[in-house]
């Protein structure tokens, strides 16, 4: 719990501990949506893979924004995309249509992998390194709990009130996130190394170089995609 003692990190903590929870009451509603309003259950693989497809091809340019913007802003900014494809799923013009749904699906994934990148880069700006790896376990932690909690919570919101009200629930903790995350960039001098001079493209190569020169880290991932 050393990471707590830092103001900074618990502001950040907080926030994606709670829209943790909130990914999660969204992946039950969504379901639940889907399955209840629409006659094909196939639309819900299409809704998802759209979405996960979203994730993977736009991945690596969210990690190339990551060093190139100030990392608490882009976090910010990406989960605003995703509070804008939640409350489209909320619409019934969207529910309708299965082509608008897939389309919020992508903005969901793209909303995600402009997120993540940023999301660990950003843990060595507000701690100091002998504790870099405590707030790692304690972010990991707190994202596997909200992974079995917040399906939960979806569930019970869904048939206790409404679908709706489980998304407005989603909405309010990327809303917690955003509060938060600003906190965080107005009281951060910087949490980005220096601008590269590099291109957007030369900088993604590079990363995929220095990924296959530590076969440990590409094991990783292969194991990782594999699984997902």
């Amino acid at each position: 719990l050393q990471p707590l003692r830092h103001g900074l990190f618990n502001w950040y903590w907080i926030g994606q501990t709670l829209s943790a929870v909130g990914d999660g009451i969204f992946f039950a509603t969504l379901s639940i949506l889907i399955l209840q309003r629409r006659d094909n259950p196939a639309d819900l693989g299409l809704v998802l893979g759209a979405q996960s497809l979203a994730f993977a091809v736009s991945v690596l340019a969210g990690g190339v924004v990551a060093d190139r913007f100030k990392r608490s802003n882009v976090m910010a900014a990406a989960d605003l995309i995703r509070l804008v494809a939640v409350a489209g799923f909320m619409l019934p013009l969207i529910q309708a249509h299965l082509g608008l749904l897939v389309l919020c699906g992508v903005l969901m994934g793209c909303g995600q992998a402009l997120f993540a990148p940023a999301q660990r880069a950003l843990i060595p700006a507000l701690v100091p390194n002998e504790v870099i790896q405590p707030a790692n376990a304690l972010i990991t932690t707190s994202s596997r709990t909200a992974g079995i909690v917040g399906p939960a919570i979806g569930g019970v919101v869904v048939t206790a009130l409404s679908v709706e009200w489980a998304f407005a629930i989603d909405l309010a903790t990327f809303a917690v996130s955003v509060v938060t995350l600003l906190v965080v960039s107005r009281n951060l001098s910087s949490d980005t190394r220096s601008r590269p001079s590099t291109s957007f493209v030369d900088e993604t190569l590079a990363g995929v170089r220095v990924v296959w020169q530590h076969r440990w880290v590409l094991a990783i991932i292969v194991q990782g995609a594999f699984q997902v």
